[in-house]
């Protein structure tokens, strides 16, 4: 993995993707207009539906040169920059994400 960073927006799954090799499901996302498509047999897979729609703070990577998403934290964004949820003010979750403890 390279380049790994956080961003934040809405999670919209466009489409479930084919299967790995292990029969486990892969989907293509959408966090703040980029596209990522989900790790295959990680265990992701099998959440990211339940955040379809909502507002997230997103661990994501490039993995054998495309873009990853690895983790997904749900967020309360409010619609407005002043209110939006920000990972610098909550250092426990941004560590947790980052697995620096």
């Amino acid at each position: 993995m390279q380049k790994e960073y956080i961003t934040q927006g809405t999670l919209n799954v466009i489409k479930r993707l084919k299967g790995s090799r292990n029969g486990n499901p892969r989907y293509l996302v959408e966090v703040n207009g980029e596209e990522f498509r989900t790790q295959p047999d990680a265990m992701f897979g099998y959440a990211v539906t339940n955040y379809d729609g909502k507002g997230v703070l997103a661990k994501v990577c490039t993995y054998y040169g495309k873009q990853t998403i690895t983790y997904a934290q749900e967020t309360y964004l409010m619609g407005d920059e002043e209110n939006d949820f920000n990972y610098k003010e909550t250092p426990h979750i941004y560590l947790k994400m980052t697995g620096r403890n």
